[in-house]
């Protein structure tokens, strides 16, 4: 019963859910499985409920086995009836439904069999007849061929084979040849090239039938002018019974698949038609298509089936047999006979049939494992009737003793068989016999029981107070044995042995060497020995020796006990051993601190002291006694005043330095002071001490070191005075350095504007060159000058940066326009490009990096003969974005002389250059290299060179800046706005220009204008991309480019007019070196120039300029710009007093603001100025700071002091000291110019008066 609700409650469904989601069944067959597995299971169980229950096993086992008997379980007699009664209906059902499968099955083969020969049979006679009739057209036409005559009847033999290849719609071509394989008549007509490609397989052929003179047909084929898959079938001519020739057909097998298809639709079969080498002609499996090779050896295992040309072909891939069944196939093939060398197979899928076999299976088991359950119900009731009066019995007899000693009730209820309820009563009668007797039994024992229990609680009770008086003792109380024979044992151990050996108290006792051979080695035979002596003295064993763990610790044990000799001759000792390891270790510790601390003592160079503060007791290190010049043999604990050792002038700070800190006052007790040594003479020594504190937080003991410090003390004085020294000598250079910028700037101021002045007057040539030469070595000599003083402040530490935000387009292009008068000359050609990456408006020291790239870009000028110098920027790290600092890459790269790699070390040294040479042929200081380097690290970067003799330099520097979002101010100089690029948005500009820097710079900047952009490097690349469709807005192009690969316009005029003819149309800015006013340019409105390196702005105003204009003529050449503008006063019209003692200076600063439109008061003194102020309203003062009778600082504060609305205060110095500027600000002053003076800072500080007093109004 419980295998019949496994299966249905567990097995069943379990089984299912397998073949269905693991196996991927399908569900009809899953079921059947189940079923199947069911029954299967169900059968299975019952057999071997048959086997074990009536089968002799015992008796076989024990013939078998060696024993005498082998036990089993008797069987039940509810388990007997169960079984029987359901073998009885079980079996034959069984067996009835199994032959009831097996001839459905054969059925099925039969039937499968059946349709397969049905099939094979008309698929091949319709295969047959359909060749039939076309060998019939073949032999019609062929005895038309035989009975005319050639040539003469040509015409009407045509004429047949048109009207016969017109039969039927398979004739791709029908031909008619002689008996030397010429072609007489073909249709349709075709060229000798595809009669050719036909002529290899017609060969063939021709020759078989030719021997043969029989039909033959060819094996299917294509070829390129009948694509289609045909054969070729062909009868031969016979005449007189001799050989004439052959009548052939080309056949399109299209026609066979559909008679294939035809056939075989309404029959739920597929079939094929193979070849000779069995290739695939026409087929109804999609998969299997025409030229396949038909092998059934493939992913598969054909099996003869009922006859000899019927085959099963089973897959090898599947495991289940079922899934191989479902996915097997039936195949019989059936040659079609006669002339036609195919092959007929007829595939027939048993899927279907298996379908209507599952459901057969299914409907039978479901039948049998229904009558099953029914019969297993009724087997049960009726078993269970049967066999419930027995069980009743057998439980009543199953505990007899017990019920009978508990005075149980024997009842014994009557049941419908009348054999059991008289062995019922019999039993009744015995059980209450049995009670009787057992009851005077136990009234018997009860008194000797409870004497029993009496001494045996007594003796439990002694056991347990001995064990835990043992269990309590700190150690292992034992007790041990020696016999007379000299063997060891223990007759009693307590369970503190355990903490002590890790040995459990059983084993020691089992053997008593587990643990006395724990001892060390080295000491195991001291133990023994003292055993033996105190075994033969009967004196106390008191022994201490090392032992060595199971778990590997190595322990200290003492053990000690009292020996007693028996009466057989052995000893016995009552004793206890410890644990006093920690004890040891203690010792050790104190053994080697007292080492170390002595150790300490003699190494130190420090005297150690130690005060008891309670007794007043103080303990000092021989060190401390011979620190002061005593003896060492000194007792250590004697009394001395060392109060009175100290300076007068430093015992009261030392005492009250200690008792603050005694007191707790100050965390910590340190004091430097002098001390009188025994020759009376004073060291400095330093007193260290650390408190020892009670609970109460008071002190109790001091305990400290004292060291001699007398020789750092006079280092450290020493080290102040040479730095006070070094700090005066640097004050010194300071002012020196001040002094003499002063009196070198102030001549240099009047040589410098001078020859500003006289520059600006009218000159002619020879004078306009002296002049030039004046101001350029002017110039040169302020640079050389500014070096110095710039890097002796660098050197001090005295540098500061002028943070401030600036365009860094604008910076590089006035660099430029510095540089330009420098190259042009050399002919040295200047570029630059900006990486679209770079921050156009960055914040770091303007000033700074301007001074960087002018001292790169004149030395890269400066040895550098021709060719080019060009500058590029962009970020080191491109990974970093706004507002985070960036790293900015600047590289200076020349063609010049190039430096030796030996002599990198020299470019970056003060007053260094690469070798005495070069100084004497390019002259120079070899200081702006040096300050290039200390400023970029001031900046937060580095510079470094890579350079190749003979070839050029690249100096390469970084620079840390942070991005700004500011914009520039407003310049009303300026007509156009950069910052605005709509006009230019979207249009198309070509860039012809040759050197890779500029052309990359001009096309970021197009780019920056959100222009479209074509580079070409030749004039003939242009061309072609305009006479290709390209339209242009603008072009931009190097007036010097080559026309051509290998030619060069030596006269400019005559380049540009040939450029300008090249792209007549296109508006175009050409870009000049600087030499245009000597030639003759071309001037309209497409054309415009602008000097290299083109400027952002002028590029953007050329290019605005053709949009604005559409056209208009633009003026040849801008003008230049004149260095004084002498409207400049209208506009910021300013009442200026020029304080300045020295004469020339005076003229200078005149004639520059005369230049400008103003009119000048002179002050020679302070004093002058105060005067002059009671007198008139001035908005400005520039205000010299050298002065004579009252400096320039005391008059402001004069004038600050005296005056409630002071004008507007510039300071002019010729002191180029760090800090002026803001020393002057700090005074009250309110700008500052130094000399010599510069038209660019003079105006752009009356400017910034001017806007100031104006916003204050």
């Amino acid at each position: 019963m419980s295998v019949l609700l496994y299966w249905l409650v567990i097995g069943a469904p379990l089984c299912l859910l397998i073949y269905t989601s693991i196996l991927k069944l399908e569900t009809s067959s899953a079921i059947l499985v189940m079923l199947k597995q069911a029954l299967n299971g169900i059968f299975n169980a019952l057999i071997a409920h048959l086997l074990i229950d009536y089968l002799p096993l015992s008796q076989w086992l024990s013939k078998i086995s060696s024993q005498k008997t082998v036990s089993r379980d008797r069987p039940k007699i509810q388990q007997i009836l169960f079984n029987l009664l359901l073998a009885f209906v079980f079996l034959p059902v069984l067996s009835i439904a199994s032959l009831t499968g097996y001839q459905s099955l054969q059925y099925i083969y039969s039937e499968i069999s059946t349709q397969l020969s049905s099939n094979s049979i008309e698929l091949s006679e319709n295969v047959r007849a359909w060749h039939d009739q076309q060998l019939l057209i073949l032999r019609k036409l062929a005895a038309i061929a035989t009975e005319s005559d050639f040539p003469k009847d040509l015409v009407r033999l045509q004429f047949a084979t048109e009207a016969l290849a017109k039969i039927s719609p398979s004739f791709l071509r029908l031909y008619v040849e002689d008996a030397q394989a010429n072609m007489i008549t073909t249709f349709p007509q075709v060229t000798n090239a595809e009669n050719s490609l036909e002529h290899q397989v017609e060969k063939k052929i021709f020759e078989q039938v030719k021997t043969t003179l029989n039909p033959v047909v060819s094996d299917v084929h294509t070829n390129k002018y009948d694509p289609a898959p045909h054969i070729n079938i062909v009868v031969p001519m016979l005449k007189n019974g001799q050989f004439n020739g052959i009548v052939g057909v080309a056949l399109d097998i299209a026609e066979l698949k559909e008679l294939l298809i035809k056939t075989t639709s309404i029959r739920k079969v597929d079939a094929l038609i193979l070849g000779r080498s069995q290739q695939v002609i026409a087929s109804t499996i999609q998969r299997v298509q025409f030229g396949d090779t038909w092998d059934l050896n493939e992913n598969g295992k054909p099996e003869t089936f009922r006859q000899k040309n019927q085959i099963l072909w089973l897959p090898t891939t599947s495991s289940s047999p079922m899934t191989r069944w479902r996915k097997s196939f039936y195949i019989q093939k059936t040659t079609v006979g006669g002339d036609t060398p195919w092959t007929v197979v007829v595939k027939l899928s048993p899927v279907r049939f298996i379908d209507t076999l599952e459901n057969l299976h299914t409907y039978i088991l479901l039948i049998v494992l229904g009558i099953v359950f029914v019969a297993t119900w009724v087997a049960s009731l009726i078993s269970r009737r049967f066999v419930k009066p027995l069980a009743k019995l057998v439980r009543l007899t199953t505990d007899l003793q017990t019920d009978i000693s508990q005075s149980a009730n024997f009842v014994w209820k009557y049941s419908e068989l009348a054999e059991i309820d008289t062995l019922g009563d019999n039993f009744h009668s015995m059980a209450i016999a049995l009670q009787e007797h057992f009851q005077e039994i136990q009234q018997t024992n009860l008194t000797l029981e409870q004497r029993i229990e009496e001494r045996s609680h007594e003796l439990l009770q002694s056991e347990i107070k001995l064990e835990k008086i043992t269990d309590a003792v700190l150690g292992a109380v034992y007790q041990f044995k020696r016999d007379p024979e000299g063997n060891y044992s223990a007759l009693f151990m307590s369970r503190g042995a355990y903490d002590i050996y890790e040995v459990d108290r059983e084993e020691i006792c089992r053997d008593v060497l587990s643990i006395i051979n724990l001892a060390l080695p080295e000491e195991l035979e001291g133990m023994i020995s003292s055993i033996e002596e105190s075994a033969q003295a009967l004196t106390p064993w008191i022994y201490e020796c090392r032992i060595r763990t199971p778990s590997g610790k190595i322990k200290w044990i003492s053990g000690r006990s009292q020996p007693l000799r028996q009466e057989d001759g052995s000893t016995v000792w009552n004793g206890i051993v410890t644990d006093i390891t920690k004890l040891k270790l203690t010792e050790q510790a104190l053994q080697k601190s007292e080492e170390r601390w002595q150790l300490a003592i003699q190494s130190s160079d420090s005297g150690i002291w130690d005060w008891d503060i309670a007794s007043g007791v103080t303990f000092r290190s021989d060190q401390w006694w011979t620190m002061l010049g005593f003896e060492s043999g000194v007792t250590n604990e004697q009394e001395v005043d060392w109060t009175a050792l100290i300076h007068p002038d430093d015992r009261a700070y030392h005492l009250q330095q200690q008792d603050d800190y005694l007191n707790q006052k100050i965390p910590r007790f340190s004091v430097e002071s002098r001390m009188q040594v025994k020759d009376g003479s004073y060291r400095w020594i330093l007193t260290r001490g650390v408190a020892v504190w009670n609970q109460q937080q008071q002190a109790i003991r001091l305990v400290g070191t004292n060291s001699d410090v007398t020789d750092l003390k006079i280092a450290r004085l020493e080290m102040t005075q040479a730095m006070e020294e070094a700090q005066a000598a640097n004050r010194a250079k300071s002012e020196f350095l001040a002094t003499m910028s002063h009196e070198i700037r102030t001549p240099m101021n009047a040589v410098i504007g001078m020859a500003s002045l006289l520059l600006d007057s009218q000159l002619d040539d020879e004078q306009q060159e002296f002049a030039e030469i004046i101001r350029s070595s002017g110039d040169n000599l302020l640079t050389i000058i500014n070096s110095i003083l710039d890097f002796s402040k660098i050197e001090s530490g005295r540098f500061n940066l002028d943070l401030q935000t600036f365009n860094l387009r604008i910076c590089i292009e006035e660099c430029f326009d510095v540089m330009t008068t420098l190259a042009s000359p050399k002919g040295i050609e200047l570029a630059y490009c900006i990486d679209l990456e770079v921050p156009e408006w960055i914040e770091s020291d303007a000033t700074r990096l301007r001074q960087i790239l002018i001292n790169l870009l004149s030395n890269a000028i400066k040895f550098t003969a021709q060719g080019t110098v060009t500058l590029q920027v962009g970020l080191e790290d491109a990974a970093l974005h706004p507002p985070s600092p960036q790293k900015l890459l600047f590289q200076i790269k020349d063609t010049g002389i190039g430096i030796p790699c030996d002599r990198y070390d020299r470019l970056f040294k003060a007053f260094s250059q690469v070798d005495s040479s070069t100084t004497r042929q390019y002259g120079g200081t070899g200081l702006g290299l040096a300050i290039s380097k200390r400023l970029t690290e001031l900046m937060g970067g580095g510079i470094w060179v890579e350079s190749e003799l003979g070839v050029g330099s690249c100096f390469s520097f970084v620079i840390s800046v942070t991005p700004s979002q500011a914009y520039a101010e407003f310049d009303e100089s300026r007509d156009y706005d950069y910052n605005y690029y709509a006009q230019l948005s979207g249009r198309n500009l070509l860039l012809l220009e040759d050197n890779p820097v500029c052309r990359e710079g001009l096309s970021n900047l197009a780019k920056s204008f959100q222009m479209q952009v074509w580079q070409t490097t030749a004039v003939t690349e242009a061309i072609a991309l305009i006479e290709g469709g390209q339209k242009f807005d603008f072009a931009i192009i190097d007036a010097d480019i080559p026309l051509t690969n290998n030619q060069q316009t030596a006269n400019q005029t005559h380049q540009i007019n040939s450029l300008r003819q090249q792209f007549p149309l296109l508006p175009i800015v050409f870009l000049t070196y600087g030499h245009k006013s000597e030639i003759n340019l071309i001037s309209d409105s497409l054309t415009s120039y602008t000097n290299r390196p083109a400027k952002r702005s002028q590029i953007y105003a050329k290019l605005s300029k053709f949009i604005e204009n559409n056209g208009a003529v633009e003026p040849s050449a801008p003008k230049s710009i004149p260095e004084f503008d002498s409207d400049f006063a209208n506009k910021f019209p300013l009442t200026i007093l020029l304080a300045e003692d020295n004469l020339v200076n005076q003229k200078v600063a005149v004639r520059f603001l005369n230049r400008l439109g103003y009119i000048v008061d002179i002050a020679e003194n302070g004093c002058e100025v105060i005067d002059l102020m009671h007198q008139k309203d001035y908005d400005i003062i520039l205000m010299d700071i050298h002065m004579p009778v009252m400096d320039g600082v005391t008059a402001t504060k004069e004038i600050l002091g005296n005056f409630k609305v002071p004008p507007w205060i510039v300071a002019l110095t010729a002191n180029a000291s760090n800090g002026d500027r803001e020393f002057y600000l700090e005074v009250g002053m309110n700008d500052y110019v130094s000399k010599p003076i510069h038209i660019k800072e003079l105006t752009k500080v009356l400017k910034t008066a001017y806007q100031a007093l104006d916003s204050a109004q």
